[in-house]
């Protein structure tokens, strides 16, 4: 017993002392992006079309050439250089090659989260959560390890909110830069990049109420800010000339319904895969029951709750294999459990992310009225409204489209540091009143809610052992 004990505390320092559990949580989560991006081939949208004609035809398609023709080309064309420099062109390679680049995007998005949690100073035990959540979030892993332009947009955007909240809560110039060049970056990906980079703008409309930030040349560095992300969105993004062609600078493969859905009235859609049946039914319901019941999307099969926004965000958040590509499909029995166990257990940081939304708005909205305004205060609102411009973003875009493809979760993750903020606010303040043998049965909860998650990935990456041709290890 004694000759074991000290063993079993050097083992026990190495893996659960510090912020070692946070290492070996993103370890684990990088492992598993890699893994799957070294076998994988297949993506939600066929994104490796564009960059095989810029890269080996040296034209960049448009809207009419492709069917994510119509995107911004700075990801399409990262890619690109780098197959130029390399002998291959098979497209086993060089979609390999792109998911590989794709998963050190993610990285740099983990590590930019792991710090800004940090520099919050949040106890250990938020940290852990939060970083396990994130690291681990399945649909966020199967994201990275595709060919697609999310992972720079969801990178690109996370600096722009990470740097924007240092520079309105400290004023330093080096953020301001930083925040800038990330916005510049985010709009010249992909066009949710233009939400982070309007809640910057945002923010600088509300330092006007704070006097110390109005002698501080406030509106000069604004409009140094807006007029670079402009030349972005004209010279390196195709905003300006789709408004020249279009009469809109906000141009997508995917046409609006031309019957648009009336609020309390349901009217038929002409799209096929219909979402939104009426405003009331899409954004203020929660149809859990029939999720749970059936948690996927199973070909063009009516389910309610693809009817209703926030379940379809809630659903994709958790489970992968709510709806995935064509490859990675897998309805059986225990897949099909799997997703009805993660989303009753997604339930925990759900609430934990509503009562820190709530929180952190009630905050913000007393100091105002009371003018109690600071630089902090100026930080906390900014992320606020971040926040509520992801979801306002593909609530106003799915509603649109009335196609239930266009509620995907992966169009906020670009929001990460102000959606896990508010996570985090909740989770530090409200854990606390929970009863200790509660507090040890949540923390079980979400231990296994992350195994699972692990485990949801896992089937995808197991599926392409047998289904990509050619794969040996």
């Amino acid at each position: 017993m004694t000759a074991t004990t000290p063993k079993l505390l050097r083992l026990r320092r190495l893996c659960f002392e510090g912020d070692r559990p946070i290492w070996w949580i993103i370890g684990l989560g990088v492992s598993l992006r890699f893994l799957l991006a070294s076998i994988n081939m297949d993506a939600f949208d066929p994104h490796m079309e564009v960059v095989q004609s810029i890269a080996y035809e040296h034209r960049w398609p448009g809207l009419k050439d492709s069917w994510e023709g119509f995107q911004p080309k700075l990801w399409y064309t990262t890619i690109a250089f780098i197959l130029r420099l390399l002998p291959t062109h098979h497209i086993k390679d060089i979609t390999r090659i792109a998911q590989c680049v794709n998963v050190i995007a993610g990285l740099g998005t983990l590590l930019i989260i792991k710090k800004f949690l940090a520099e919050l100073k949040y106890s250990r035990e938020t940290q852990i959560v939060a970083i396990g959540l994130l690291a681990l979030n399945p649909m966020l892993m199967g994201l990275d390890a595709t060919a697609t332009n999310d992972s720079f947009s969801i990178l690109f955007s996370t600096c722009t909110l990470y740097f924007g909240y240092r520079w309105f809560t400290s004023g330093k110039v080096a953020d301001f830069v930083l925040t800038t060049t990330g916005a510049t970056l985010a709009v010249s990906t992909k066009g949710n990049g233009l939400v982070a980079a309007i809640a910057v703008l945002c923010g600088f409309a509300i330092c006007l109420v704070i006097p110390e930030w109005r002698r501080m040349r406030t509106p000069m560095l604004a409009a140094a800010y807006l007029g670079t992300v402009l030349l972005a969105c004209l010279y390196l993004a195709p905003y300006g000339d789709f408004y020249k062609q279009y009469g809109s600078p906000f141009v997508t493969a995917m046409d609006p319904d031309p019957i648009q859905a009336h609020f309390f009235t349901y009217v038929p859609s002409q799209v096929g895969r219909e979402g939104a049946r009426t405003g009331f039914s899409w954004f203020f319901t929660f149809r859990f029951l029939d999720l749970v019941a059936l948690p996927q999307l199973r070909g063009s099969d009516y389910r309610p709750f693809r009817s209703s926004l926030p379940t379809m965000l809630y659903g994709h958040w958790h489970y992968l294999h709510l709806r995935t590509p064509k490859m990675w499909i897998n309805y059986s029995p225990w897949v099909t459990w799997l997703g009805r166990i993660l989303v009753v257990f997604g339930l925990i940081p759900a609430t934990y992310f509503l009562l820190g939304t709530l929180k952190t708005t009630g905050g913000v909205v007393r100091k105002f009225l009371s003018r109690q305004v600071d630089s902090q205060l100026l930080g906390r609102c900014f992320l606020v409204v971040a926040a509520s411009g992801y979801f306002a973003f593909v609530g106003i875009f799915s509603y649109q489209l009335r196609d239930f493809a266009a509620a995907k979760a992966l169009y906020i993750y670009p929001g990460f540091v102000a959606l896990y903020y508010l996570f985090a606010e909740g989770y530090e303040k409200y854990r606390q009143h929970l009863w200790p043998s509660a507090l040890k049965l949540q923390r079980v909860a979400l231990a296994l809610l992350c195994g699972l998650y692990v485990a949801d990935i896992l089937v995808v990456i197991w599926d392409q052992f047998h289904r990509v041709p050619g794969v040996r290890f």
